[in-house]
């Protein structure tokens, strides 16, 4: 996957702005809707993860969804590499099949461990927001830093997805127990 200079300049603009106050939830969801999006611009995914060349970016909402019809309306006109980007509600995660990126909204909670114990061998980029997201296998965990929302990516699980991500991307993942 190629990223081209100004897709990264938008990108990089995006993630390195002061960081958005999430006041309430609607605010705190709109920007991990946002996040979510512009990550399948710096995420670059095996040939495997598709079956043919047109085929969309499907990012998979697990659970109760969070994010509403406002997220599908950002995606509308959402390009990755010539690739639409769609959001696909999911009820259970058998359905992430065909999914480049799952968000595990909080009604997941419960089943958290075994359903990423079930997409662990798949080329899914799993988030959420979970405490121990990263302990389980996820890829991505969603943070409040105060009254911030950061994520903290874990590499580990990345490679073991087989999906690769930009280095910027990756200088940008804060990790909670780390303080800076």
């Amino acid at each position: 996957m190629r990223f081209s200079c100004s897709a990264l300049l938008v990108c990089l603009l995006l993630l390195a702005a002061p960081p958005v106050r999430a006041q309430t939830t609607a605010p705190e969801n709109q920007l991990k809707a946002a996040f979510l999006a512009k990550f399948t611009q710096y995420l670059e995914w095996p040939a495997t993860a598709f079956t043919n060349a047109d085929q969309p970016i499907i990012i998979g909402i697990l659970g109760t969804d969070p994010f509403g019809p406002e997220f599908d309306e950002r995606l509308r006109t959402f390009k990755t590499d010539g690739r639409r980007v769609e959001a696909r509600r999911l009820r259970r995660v058998e359905e992430a099949a065909g999914c480049q990126i799952v968000y595990f909204s909080a009604s997941e909670n419960e089943n958290l461990k075994f359903h990423l114990a079930a997409l662990s061998k798949q080329p899914i980029f799993t988030a959420g927001d979970h405490e121990d997201f990263l302990n389980f296998g996820g890829v991505l965990r969603f943070w409040r830093h105060g009254d911030q929302i950061a994520f903290h990516i874990k590499s580990e699980a990345l490679r073991a997805a087989q999906i690769k991500a930009n280095a910027r991307l990756l200088q940008l993942s804060r990790d909670p127990s780390k303080p800076r």
